[in-house]
């Protein structure tokens, strides 16, 4: 994802910043790339600025915390080796939302939603009770 020419390193148009996901070694990571200029976005880009977060059990138990909803990261290895998940991430993938979601009881869902790379693939799902 990040090399001499990616498009996290093209950021030619001051005015156009990049925000996403990549999956690394690591598991998922939020990542958000900007032109370095003067404050006034006059000059050309003098380099690029990228900052990453990974997307870790802290954050994903903040996220519960915040939502009051039993949050789960799957990432793709978890999902390739279960069938049901990978029946899921291909319902989701059909969805135009990207969200699939199960009656699970009269009043509670399953959901699914998928996480999309920078460069629209998959990397991973959220599954939500």
């Amino acid at each position: 994802y990040i090399f001499p020419k990616s498009i996290v390193f093209d950021r030619q148009d001051v005015n156009k910043d990049l925000t996403g996901n990549i999956l690394t070694s690591r598991g998922i990571m939020m990542i958000a790339a900007c032109a370095i200029t003067d404050g006034d976005k006059l000059q050309p880009p003098l380099g690029v600025a990228i900052f990453g977060r990974n997307l870790n059990k802290a954050l994903v138990d903040k996220i519960i915390e915040t939502t009051k909803t039993n949050v789960t990261l799957l990432l793709p290895e978890q999902i390739s080796k279960d069938s049901y998940l990978s029946k899921m991430q291909e319902e989701v993938l059909k969805s135009e939302n990207g969200h699939y979601s199960i009656a699970v009881t009269s009043d509670s869902l399953l959901g699914y939603t998928l996480i999309k790379d920078i460069f629209n693939k998959p990397i991973g799902m959220f599954r939500m009770v």
